[in-house]
């Protein structure tokens, strides 16, 4: 066949990740609707198989995610207030190829496209001669399946980790079963007028209720608490299960340098640890400090949460400014409307006006600038009640007490 015969397709696929679905939009408006007895049917194939068909996402911009295909199942997600298993996201975080399109008129078309019907069932008998009569009849509208959502070949070649590693080959080496990228392929260059990394929307996720820092022995948990556990890089914690807990970074500097000279194998430890998600490291920045050492703080924090994200890891993202100098740079890296910042309040000057109004006005300009789901703070409890008046009212805020106020309570920290 010559060049001139062959049929040549553009391929639309962007790429895979992450997406929490609390943040999908849906494109098809009134186009379909999910009645009960079909709403029932799929619970039921839920229940048996699970999830294992990504969703399709159009990512109109950083903000704006919205669904090609996936809307019965994500209607379903936000309905029944779903929680995933799974090691590679978040516990609202679904699997989804993300596809290529100009504009809302171009998704729209993909999207009548992807639920049309191209084949048609020739010999169904023959196929399904093995398969249990009841969950061919829980089946949704099987005379309507089309062959791109059901295309097991497409699926495979997506979750294909072979096929994965030749394509990063060429532009990394690989350390254990974590691939240490080179900076130009790992972070687009930002947006911003320092270069600071952008974290990965879909890769950022919010903070489960109710927490507390773990100021334990290190060996073992409260079996009594039910809730999720903080815990804290170089606080004990090293021998005890981590799978339902945070890490975080709300310590002396030094506890964490390592963090950044050694990032490929601190990610090789919070993946051994299966921790569900990480704060990013919280880099002290002091007001009066060179302007230049603030950015370089700030912009160390989002490289390793950009890193971590390509690790496959979920973050939060931490804020932190000092004075109003700051807010050029300290809220940079950061997408508009993530699920979740966090914010220590340990270094706040609450004992000096000046202190108060800095931290008013940085929470202010950190709203406006991120606007944020949610907010997790890390404190004191003696500052509890003034910080968290200086919340805007109706925004979603988490406290947690410090390691150091828990230790006291206990009887484990001098005071």
């Amino acid at each position: 066949m010559s060049d001139k015969d062959q049929l040549k397709i553009v391929v639309k696929f962007m790429e895979f990740g992450w997406c929490d679905y609390r943040n999908l939009k849906p494109l098809q408006g009134n186009l379909k609707k999910l009645p009960d007895e079909l709403y029932k049917k799929l619970k039921k194939s839920f229940e048996q198989k699970g999830m294992f068909v990504p969703f399709f996402v159009w990512r109109k911009n950083e903000e704006e995610y919205y669904i090609l295909d996936g809307h019965g199942r994500e209607k379903f997600f936000q309905n029944e207030n779903v929680i995933l298993e799974s090691n590679k996201g978040g516990h609202r975080d679904i699997p989804c190829i993300f596809i290529d399109a100009k504009n809302e008129k171009d998704a729209k078309e993909m999207l009548l496209i992807i639920n049309s019907r191209y084949q048609e069932f020739d010999d169904f008998t023959d196929f399904t001669n093995d398969i249990d009569e009841d969950f061919i009849k829980n089946i949704v509208n099987i005379d309507e399946w089309n062959d791109i959502t059901t295309d097991v070949d497409i699926i495979d070649n997506i979750y294909n980790d072979e096929e994965e590693s030749q394509e990063i080959d060429d532009k990394s080496k690989v350390i254990g079963d974590i691939y240490e990228l080179n900076d130009a392929i790992l972070f687009e260059r930002a947006l911003n007028k320092y270069d600071i990394p952008l974290l990965k929307k879909e890769m950022l996720t919010s903070i489960p209720e109710p927490i507390q820092v773990y100021c334990g022995d290190g060996k073992t948990l409260d079996e009594t608490y039910k809730g999720f556990w903080l815990f804290l890089k170089g606080c004990y914690h090293e021998k005890v299960n981590c799978t339902q807990g945070i890490l975080g970074f709300y310590s002396w500097d030094d506890k964490f340098e390592a963090v950044w000279n050694k990032t490929i194998e601190a990610v090789h430890n919070i993946k051994e640890k299966d921790y569900m998600s990480v704060i990013t490291p919280n880099f002290t920045i002091i007001p009066g400090e060179p302007i230049a050492w603030q950015i370089w703080q700030i912009y160390r924090a989002r490289w390793i949460g950009r890193y971590f994200q390509e690790a496959g890891i979920y973050v939060v993202p931490d804020v932190t400014w000092t004075d109003e100098r700051s807010f050029d740079f300290a809220f940079l890296g950061i997408p508009k409307g993530p699920p979740c910042i966090s914010l220590q309040t340990q270094n706040i000057e609450l004992s000096s006006q000046v202190g108060k109004e800095l931290h008013e006005k940085g929470v202010k300009e950190l709203v406006k600038q991120i606007e944020p789901q949610q907010i997790f703070i890390y404190g004191s409890p003696s500052s509890k009640e003034y910080i968290l008046s200086t919340i805007p009212r109706g925004l979603p805020t988490i406290w947690c007490d410090s390691w150091i106020s828990k230790r006291r309570e206990k009887g484990m920290y001098d005071k």
